[in-house]
């Protein structure tokens, strides 16, 4: 994918931003479908306020998961050869 954008002379900083946006689209689906799979749940939230913890864990995955994104773009340029990141 990197090789192809450079072939149509795009910018370093495109490639990266196209890659997190993508990841993100995922991610903050990811952490919507998980947040409602834990919605409201008496076992895991005994508290009284569920709602409002269901909303934070809910936030939390969403923010977990961007931050592993910037995560793995710095892991990426460790490795030279593209074909294995």
């Amino acid at each position: 994918m990197k090789e192809t954008l450079r072939l149509m002379s795009l910018s370093r900083f495109s490639y990266a931003m196209s890659f997190f946006v993508f990841q993100s689209i995922f991610i903050v689906w990811s952490g919507v479908v998980l947040g409602l799979m834990m919605w409201n749940n008496h076992e895991a939230w005994p508290e009284e306020n569920r709602w409002l913890t269901s909303l934070e864990f809910t936030i939390v995955m969403v923010l977990w998961g961007l931050a592993n994104i910037g995560f793995t773009m710095c892991l990426s340029t460790l490795f030279e050869n593209p074909k294995l990141a």
